[in-house]
């Protein structure tokens, strides 16, 4: 075999598994469009847009592009006292924004993560916001040796 022809069976491969990532992530129920979002959460989406917008250009929340449209991780929102992101997501948004695609990012949040006991940080951003901020440096430190 051709050391070509193994290159692009790799490249093949990793092009299949972004794809199904792309497509568990979508499928999941996770990103919405701020219509939907704004269904989800009861509030007018007249309301919502602009505050999406302010709290996307802080780094207060993330997107991701689908088709066109920009989709909002409903996991990221608190309603007490108001709807708003959580305080603790722009800390972990610094630390990973700088190296990584909105995407990335939302694989991130989804993926199982060793640091944080093979639970996602997705579902532990609400109730565990610093060992998801140590996992997120860890994450762009990546492996040290000493």
């Amino acid at each position: 075999m051709e050391k070509d022809d193994i290159w692009g069976r790799i490249f093949a491969k990793e092009r299949e598994m972004l794809a199904q990532a792309k497509s568990d992530i979508l499928g999941s129920g996770d990103f919405l469009p701020v219509n939907r979002l704004a269904q989800h959460f009861n509030i007018r989406a007249e309301t919502l847009t602009p505050a999406l917008v302010k709290w996307e250009a802080d780094n207060r929340i993330f997107s991701i592009e689908h088709e066109g449209c920009s989709l909002f991780p409903c996991y990221a929102f608190s309603i007490e006292p108001t709807l708003s992101p959580y305080p603790e997501l722009k800390g972990i948004l610094s630390i990973l924004s700088p190296t990584k695609s909105s995407w990335s990012v939302a694989f991130w949040f989804f993926s199982p993560n060793g640091m944080l006991g093979g639970k996602r940080p997705r579902d532990l951003v609400s109730t565990d916001a610093s060992r998801v901020s140590l996992a997120a440096k860890h994450e762009v430190d990546g492996v040290t040796h000493g």
